[in-house]
């Protein structure tokens, strides 16, 4: 997403360096920095979810909702991390797809993976082995636990 921003010029309205110019001094910048603001926010919207529209559309500037949309994913945690994790470890190489969409993808989920804070290490030891019980042990578990 930075790389597209950037690439078209609206980088300093997402991170929000570039202040919108004052009404009463400069009439024209402060519309034409506002019809940026919205084409930008728009493009946000256009490539959230549907759900994510909803939690942002209230925002009066871009750069409002990417920082809200970058606390979001920061902060949902260790299971979907893993759950990233899983989904990029299942993506493989094949002849019917071009490699570099496959390098796209992996580099994506890694992007998103990383962008959600560091690993806590022991809750994901402890979700691996939770993990590792739902294979062929499932039953035996369950059985135990409902004193069979």
């Amino acid at each position: 997403m930075c790389i597209i921003v950037q690439n078209q010029g609206f980088c300093h309205w997402l991170d929000g360096t570039f202040a919108q110019p004052d009404l009463s001094t400069s009439a024209g910048c402060h519309y034409m920095w506002q019809l940026n603001d919205d084409s930008l926010k728009a493009f946000l919207f256009h490539t959230i979810s549907h759900a994510e529209c909803k939690l942002v559309k209230d925002l009066p500037m871009a750069n409002a909702v990417w920082n809200a949309l970058r606390i979001r994913h920061k902060k949902q945690g260790p299971y979907t991390q893993l759950m990233l994790i899983k989904e990029c470890l299942d993506i493989h190489f094949n002849l019917a797809t071009p490699l570099n969409k496959t390098i796209d993808q992996i580099n994506n989920l890694i992007t998103r993976i990383s962008n959600m804070g560091n690993m806590d290490w022991p809750k994901f030891k402890t979700i691996m082995l939770i993990n590792a019980l739902g294979g062929k042990l499932e039953h035996a578990i369950t059985h135990s636990w409902h004193g069979g």
